[in-house]
């Protein structure tokens, strides 16, 4: 087992999750289970997928009718209840390390809403004033400078990170 710094959330229904990750798309693994309000852990499962190919899903539930709906949104594991400490941080260790080794993308907060944008894509970065301009394969993105990626220096280290 494996020591990692986590952020953990927790929500009541896949309904409440789409509310938050609307919003944060900052999230690296995802435990699901088949029951979970109106909307199910697959159908949950198949709208991330939609927009986040690289999000590590696991889900964690005592119904084994839906082993074979955890391939069609590329789950990394399908854990059956009760499960031990061990299996799940074994499953929690190699989820980890899929999601190190995924695409790098830089997260953007534009608008009130969170995007990620593959650092492939970015063909250069300039400062303007109080501007940040990317520009990538796509098109051009002005960004307002934050906190913490505000100047150049800033930006070439988030790239190359």
């Amino acid at each position: 087992m494996n020591n990692h710094t986590v952020t953990i959330h927790t929500f009541a229904s896949a309904e409440a999750f789409l509310f938050y990750y609307a919003d944060n798309k900052a999230i690296d693994i995802l435990l699901l289970d088949i029951e979970m309000g109106a909307m199910n852990g697959i159908e949950l499962a198949h709208r991330i997928r939609q927009d986040n190919e690289a999000i590590q899903m696991i889900f964690v539930t005592g119904y084994s009718d839906f082993i074979a709906h955890g391939y069609e949104v590329s789950a990394l594991h399908y854990l059956m209840k009760p499960l031990g400490d061990t299996k799940l941080f074994d499953v929690l260790d190699k989820a980890t390390r899929f999601a190190n080794k995924t695409e790098k993308t830089i997260l953007l907060t534009i608008g009130g809403e969170s995007m990620r944008l593959p650092a492939k894509d970015i063909l250069y970065v300039e400062a303007f004033a109080h501007t940040v301009v990317i520009v990538t394969q796509s098109g051009r993105i002005d960004h307002a400078p934050d906190r913490e990626a505000g100047d150049m220096r800033g930006w070439r280290q988030r790239i190359r990170d």
